[in-house]
C-alpha cells in the first residue's frame, strides 16, 4: 500500500512532486522574492483586519471602519500581485511543449457564498476538460478572475461599513473576515501554481520570464467582474 501511493504521489507530472521539488539556485531566488512580497501584503492586510475587528468588539466603531480601509488597501495590492502573476504565467505557458500539471480549486476551502458556486462550477469544467493545457490556463484564469472578484467583493462590503453602525452589528464585518481567508486559498494555490510553473521553465526562457515575474504589478488592474471564476 505504502509503495503504491508513493508511485501516485511522485508519478509525472505530480502536482505534489512539483511542490516538494527543488528548483535551480536561480529559479529558487525568484520563486522566494516573489512569494515573499505576496506574504508581506497579505500579512501586513491581516494585521490591519486584525486591528479594525478588536476595535469594532471594543466598540471604536470609527477606528475600526478607518483601520479596516488600510487592511482593504493592503489585501487589494495583494490582489493585484497575484492578479498580475497570473498573467506573466499564462502569457509565458503558452510557449511551453509541457505544460505542469494542477489540480482545481476546492470550493470547501472557500467561505464566500458568491465564491463557491463559480468555484466548484471551475471544479467540474476543469475536471472533465480535456489535455493538460486545457487544465493548466483554465486554472490559472480560475485563480485569477476568484481574486478580482474577492476584491471587489471586499472593496463593497468596506463601503457597507459605517463609522456610526453599532458594534453589534456583525454584516458587513463577517463578510470582510470571510474574504480575508478565501484570498488567502488563492495565495497559497498561487504558491504551488508558480513552483510548478518554474519547474517547467526552459532554460533558453529562464532570464526573461523571471525578469518578468519579479517586476511589481501593474496597479492599473482592470475593473473586477462580479463571479468571474467562471469567465475564462
Amino acid at each position: 500500500m505504502l509503495s503504491r501511493l508513493r508511485s501516485y504521489l511522485f508519478s509525472r507530472g505530480s502536482v505534489i512532486q512539483d511542490w516538494i521539488g527543488a528548483l535551480p539556485p536561480r529559479h529558487m531566488i525568484t520563486f522566494t522574492n516573489v512569494t515573499r512580497r505576496w506574504n508581506c501584503a497579505y500579512v501586513i492586510g491581516s494585521v490591519a483586519l486584525e486591528s479594525a475587528l478588536e476595535l469594532r468588539k471594543g466598540g471604536n466603531v470609527r477606528g475600526a471602519t478607518q483601520q479596516a480601509r488600510v487592511s482593504g488597501e493592503l489585501l487589494n495590492r495583494l490582489a493585484d500581485e497575484l492578479v498580475s502573476g497570473c498573467h506573466v504565467i499564462e502569457d509565458e505557458a503558452h510557449h511551453f511543449a509541457d505544460v505542469p500539471a494542477v489540480e482545481p480549486l476546492d470550493p470547501a476551502h472557500f467561505r464566500s457564498a458568491s465564491i463557491i458556486w463559480p468555484v466548484t462550477f471551475s471544479r467540474i469544467v476543469q475536471q472533465v476538460a480535456f489535455g493538460a493545457r486545457t487544465r493548466f490556463f483554465y486554472k490559472v484564469r480560475t485563480v485569477e478572475r476568484t481574486v478580482e472578484a474577492l476584491a471587489a467583493d471586499f472593496s463593497e462590503s468596506l463601503g457597507d461599513l459605517r463609522e456610526t453602525t453599532p458594534a453589534s452589528a456583525f454584516e458587513p464585518w463577517d463578510s470582510l473576515e470571510r474574504i480575508h481567508n478565501d484570498l488567502n486559498v488563492c495565495l497559497r494555490e498561487s504558491e504551488v501554481t508558480l513552483k510548478s510553473f518554474l519547474r517547467a521553465l526552459t532554460a533558453t526562457a529562464t532570464e526573461h520570464v523571471l525578469v518578468r515575474l519579479e517586476a511589481p504589478a501593474d496597479r492599473r488592474r482592470r475593473p473586477a467582474r462580479r463571479h468571474a471564476a467562471v469567465s475564462v
